[in-house]
């Protein structure tokens, strides 16, 4: 039964009867195995090792040497046993340390197995991060004073006819500081006092920022430059929504153009970022050549030691779909958009700031003001709201340089220039005849709110709700029609 019996096999072991043999006791083992497998009754004769048909083949009566009374107990143990759902046949061990040893051998092989493995990922993680480390730290920060020639050549900075007023709102900004001085140091040199303001509103920083503020207003001095610099410890209050305060902020370093003592025809917002003045006067030449250009962007970009570069404000940032940017290469998500990005030109979008963003005046000439969501508006960014009025009272036409790229990091500066990617940063790219088709404002727009005084929903869809400050239906609906997703 169940195929070849036990005996038919320990039969062709010489004597398995002998006692004495091994091949009895792994016989024994093996036949008990078998026994211990099969899951229904079988004859006692089938349970002689040494007996049924290995006794006939040796010519022993009743199968051979007869049995000893231990292991016909044990025999009736296992059938017992057997039939009440297990057994215990091994009485002289032999099974179990044969047991034993296979777990001990599997388990040595799962063990090496799993060494090797932790061993090649280790191994793996140790090259790339050491890859990432000669490739990202064998790059030595460079000061931006002489990184900027590398970037232009040229060596002249080439700004446009007209006035510019300069504004730049500061918190805790010491490591930026610095350079940014020496840029707005070029940037005197190349406009003189009748053709510059500067506007400063730093607020709430308990690092060194007010004392290089000190240092720059002798400056502003010496070279007889107007400006207004301002410096407290204000700061947002608890209760005060951050998209409010923003907005009051940047007003509030705007307030000289807004008052009439400047006039000027480009206005300048620099974040506390690394920049050129060269990518200054870059972004005014695509204002005053294009036609009706009346905002550009540069791409702002931060990163760790051993990561890859990021595109930041993807907060504000939105393509002429009204739809979202990444943060990673190549960015947008429209086929034209990616096209011209990798070629260097210059893209067309709805909204974006950067870092570094060059405004046509005449924008603020129509009223527009930095402001917070109304009632039944999207509480967004008041950049983001800033180009939306852009475009509901003008021609808009807002576009993103990729030729212009600052940094939050001096460290990442020195990296795009060893290790660009395509497209950026390529500042041989020609102004004149680079200019995109002028597209009309998309109809709708994803809107990421600030919800809860200051928690921004980073890119998730809302839609526009009776009031814009509390969130609600984070995720599309099929019973909300798409117009109501944004209203441009």
């Amino acid at each position: 039964m169940y195929g070849i019996s036990p005996g038919s096999w320990a039969s062709n072991l010489g004597n398995p009867c002998d006692p004495s043999s091994e091949c009895t006791r792994f016989a024994t083992v093996d036949t008990r195995r078998w026994q211990v497998r099969a899951k229904t009754g079988v004859g006692r004769g089938d349970l002689h090792t040494c007996g049924g048909r290995a006794g006939a083949a040796t010519g022993t009566r009743g199968g051979g040497r007869r049995r000893s009374t231990s292991t016909v107990r044990g025999d009736r143990r296992m059938l017992r046993s057997r039939r009440a759902g297990y057994a215990r046949v091994d009485q002289d061990g032999i099974y179990d340390r044969a047991q034993r040893l296979g777990r001990r051998y599997v388990g040595a092989k799962v063990a090496i197995g799993t060494a090797l493995v932790c061993l090649v990922v280790l191994l793996y993680a140790s090259f790339d991060y050491e890859v990432a480390q000669t490739r990202w730290h064998g790059v030595v920060p460079v000061p931006v004073a002489d990184l900027c020639p590398r970037r232009y050549p040229n060596g002249t900075l080439g700004m446009p006819a007209g006035k510019y007023y300069f504004a730049l709102n500061l918190h805790e900004s010491e490591n930026v500081v610095g350079p940014i001085i020496a840029q707005l140091e070029r940037l005197m040199s190349a406009l003189g006092p009748d053709r510059m303001f500067v506007s400063i509103y730093e607020s709430g920083s308990l690092d060194t920022t007010a004392q290089w503020l000190r240092v720059l207003q002798r400056i502003l001095s010496a070279r007889r430059i107007p400006h207004a610099l301002k410096s407290d410890m204000n700061s947002r209050g608890k209760q005060q929504h951050r998209i409010d305060f923003l907005a009051t902020v940047r007003n509030i370093v705007m307030e000289p153009l807004y008052n009439g003592e400047f006039a000027a025809d480009f206005v300048v917002f620099i974040n506390d970022v690394f920049f050129c003045a060269d990518d200054v006067a870059r972004l005014a030449q695509r204002i005053a050549l294009g036609d009706q250009v009346e905002m550009v962007c540069a791409m702002d970009f931060v990163a760790t030691p051993d990561s890859k570069m990021l595109f930041y404000d993807i907060w504000v940032t939105r393509d002429m779909a009204g739809q979202e940017v990444s943060g990673f290469y190549p960015y947008f998500q429209r086929s034209s958009d990616i096209e011209r990005l990798k070629a260097g030109l210059p893209i067309p979008v709805y909204s974006c700031w950067n870092g570094l963003t060059v405004i046509s005046a005449d924008v603020f000439a129509r009223g527009i003001r930095f402001r917070s969501g109304t009632d039944g508006m999207c509480m967004a960014s008041e950049c983001f709201l800033f180009c939306k009025d852009v475009w509901d009272s003008g021609p808009g036409n807002i576009l993103i340089d990729p030729a212009v790229t600052v940094f939050y990091e001096e460290f990442v500066f020195s990296r795009m220039l060893g290790y660009p990617l395509r497209g950026l940063a390529e500042t041989s790219v020609p102004v004149i005849g680079t200019f995109p088709v002028h597209e009309p404002k998309p109809k709708t727009f994803i809107c990421a709110p600030m919800v809860n005084l200051d928690r921004e929903a980073w890119m998730t869809p809302s839609y526009w709700h009776p009031t814009g400050r509390e969130p609600f239906r984070w995720e599309f609906g099929a019973e909300i029609l798409p117009e109501l997703i944004g209203r441009s």
